[in-house]
């Protein structure tokens, strides 16, 4: 029976680094990047999900942040999978 071991990581939007941020610390210009990086180390992808948001347009209301027209994603959760030895 195969045996696998599991990562699970948050990849986070840095605005002062203007970079991507792991959860373990790992940084990189673009998301590619970091999963390439993950897939040469022989973790397979399993799942990618936003995971945080923050309101963007308010619809052109000034004074409330209740109605929202977008939400962007500055965080994402990606879940791998490899073979154990």
């Amino acid at each position: 029976m195969d045996k696998w071991e599991y990562l699970s990581t948050t990849i986070t939007w840095d605005h002062t680094e203007r970079q991507w941020v792991s959860s373990e610390g790992t940084k990189t210009t673009t998301i590619q990047e970091f999963l390439n990086s993950c897939g040469k180390q022989g973790w397979e992808m399993v799942a990618f999900a936003p995971d945080r948001y923050t309101a963007g347009d308010t619809g052109g209301n000034q004074y409330t942040t209740t109605y929202v027209t977008q939400w962007a994603a500055f965080a994402y959760r990606a879940m791998f999978k490899r073979h154990l030895p």
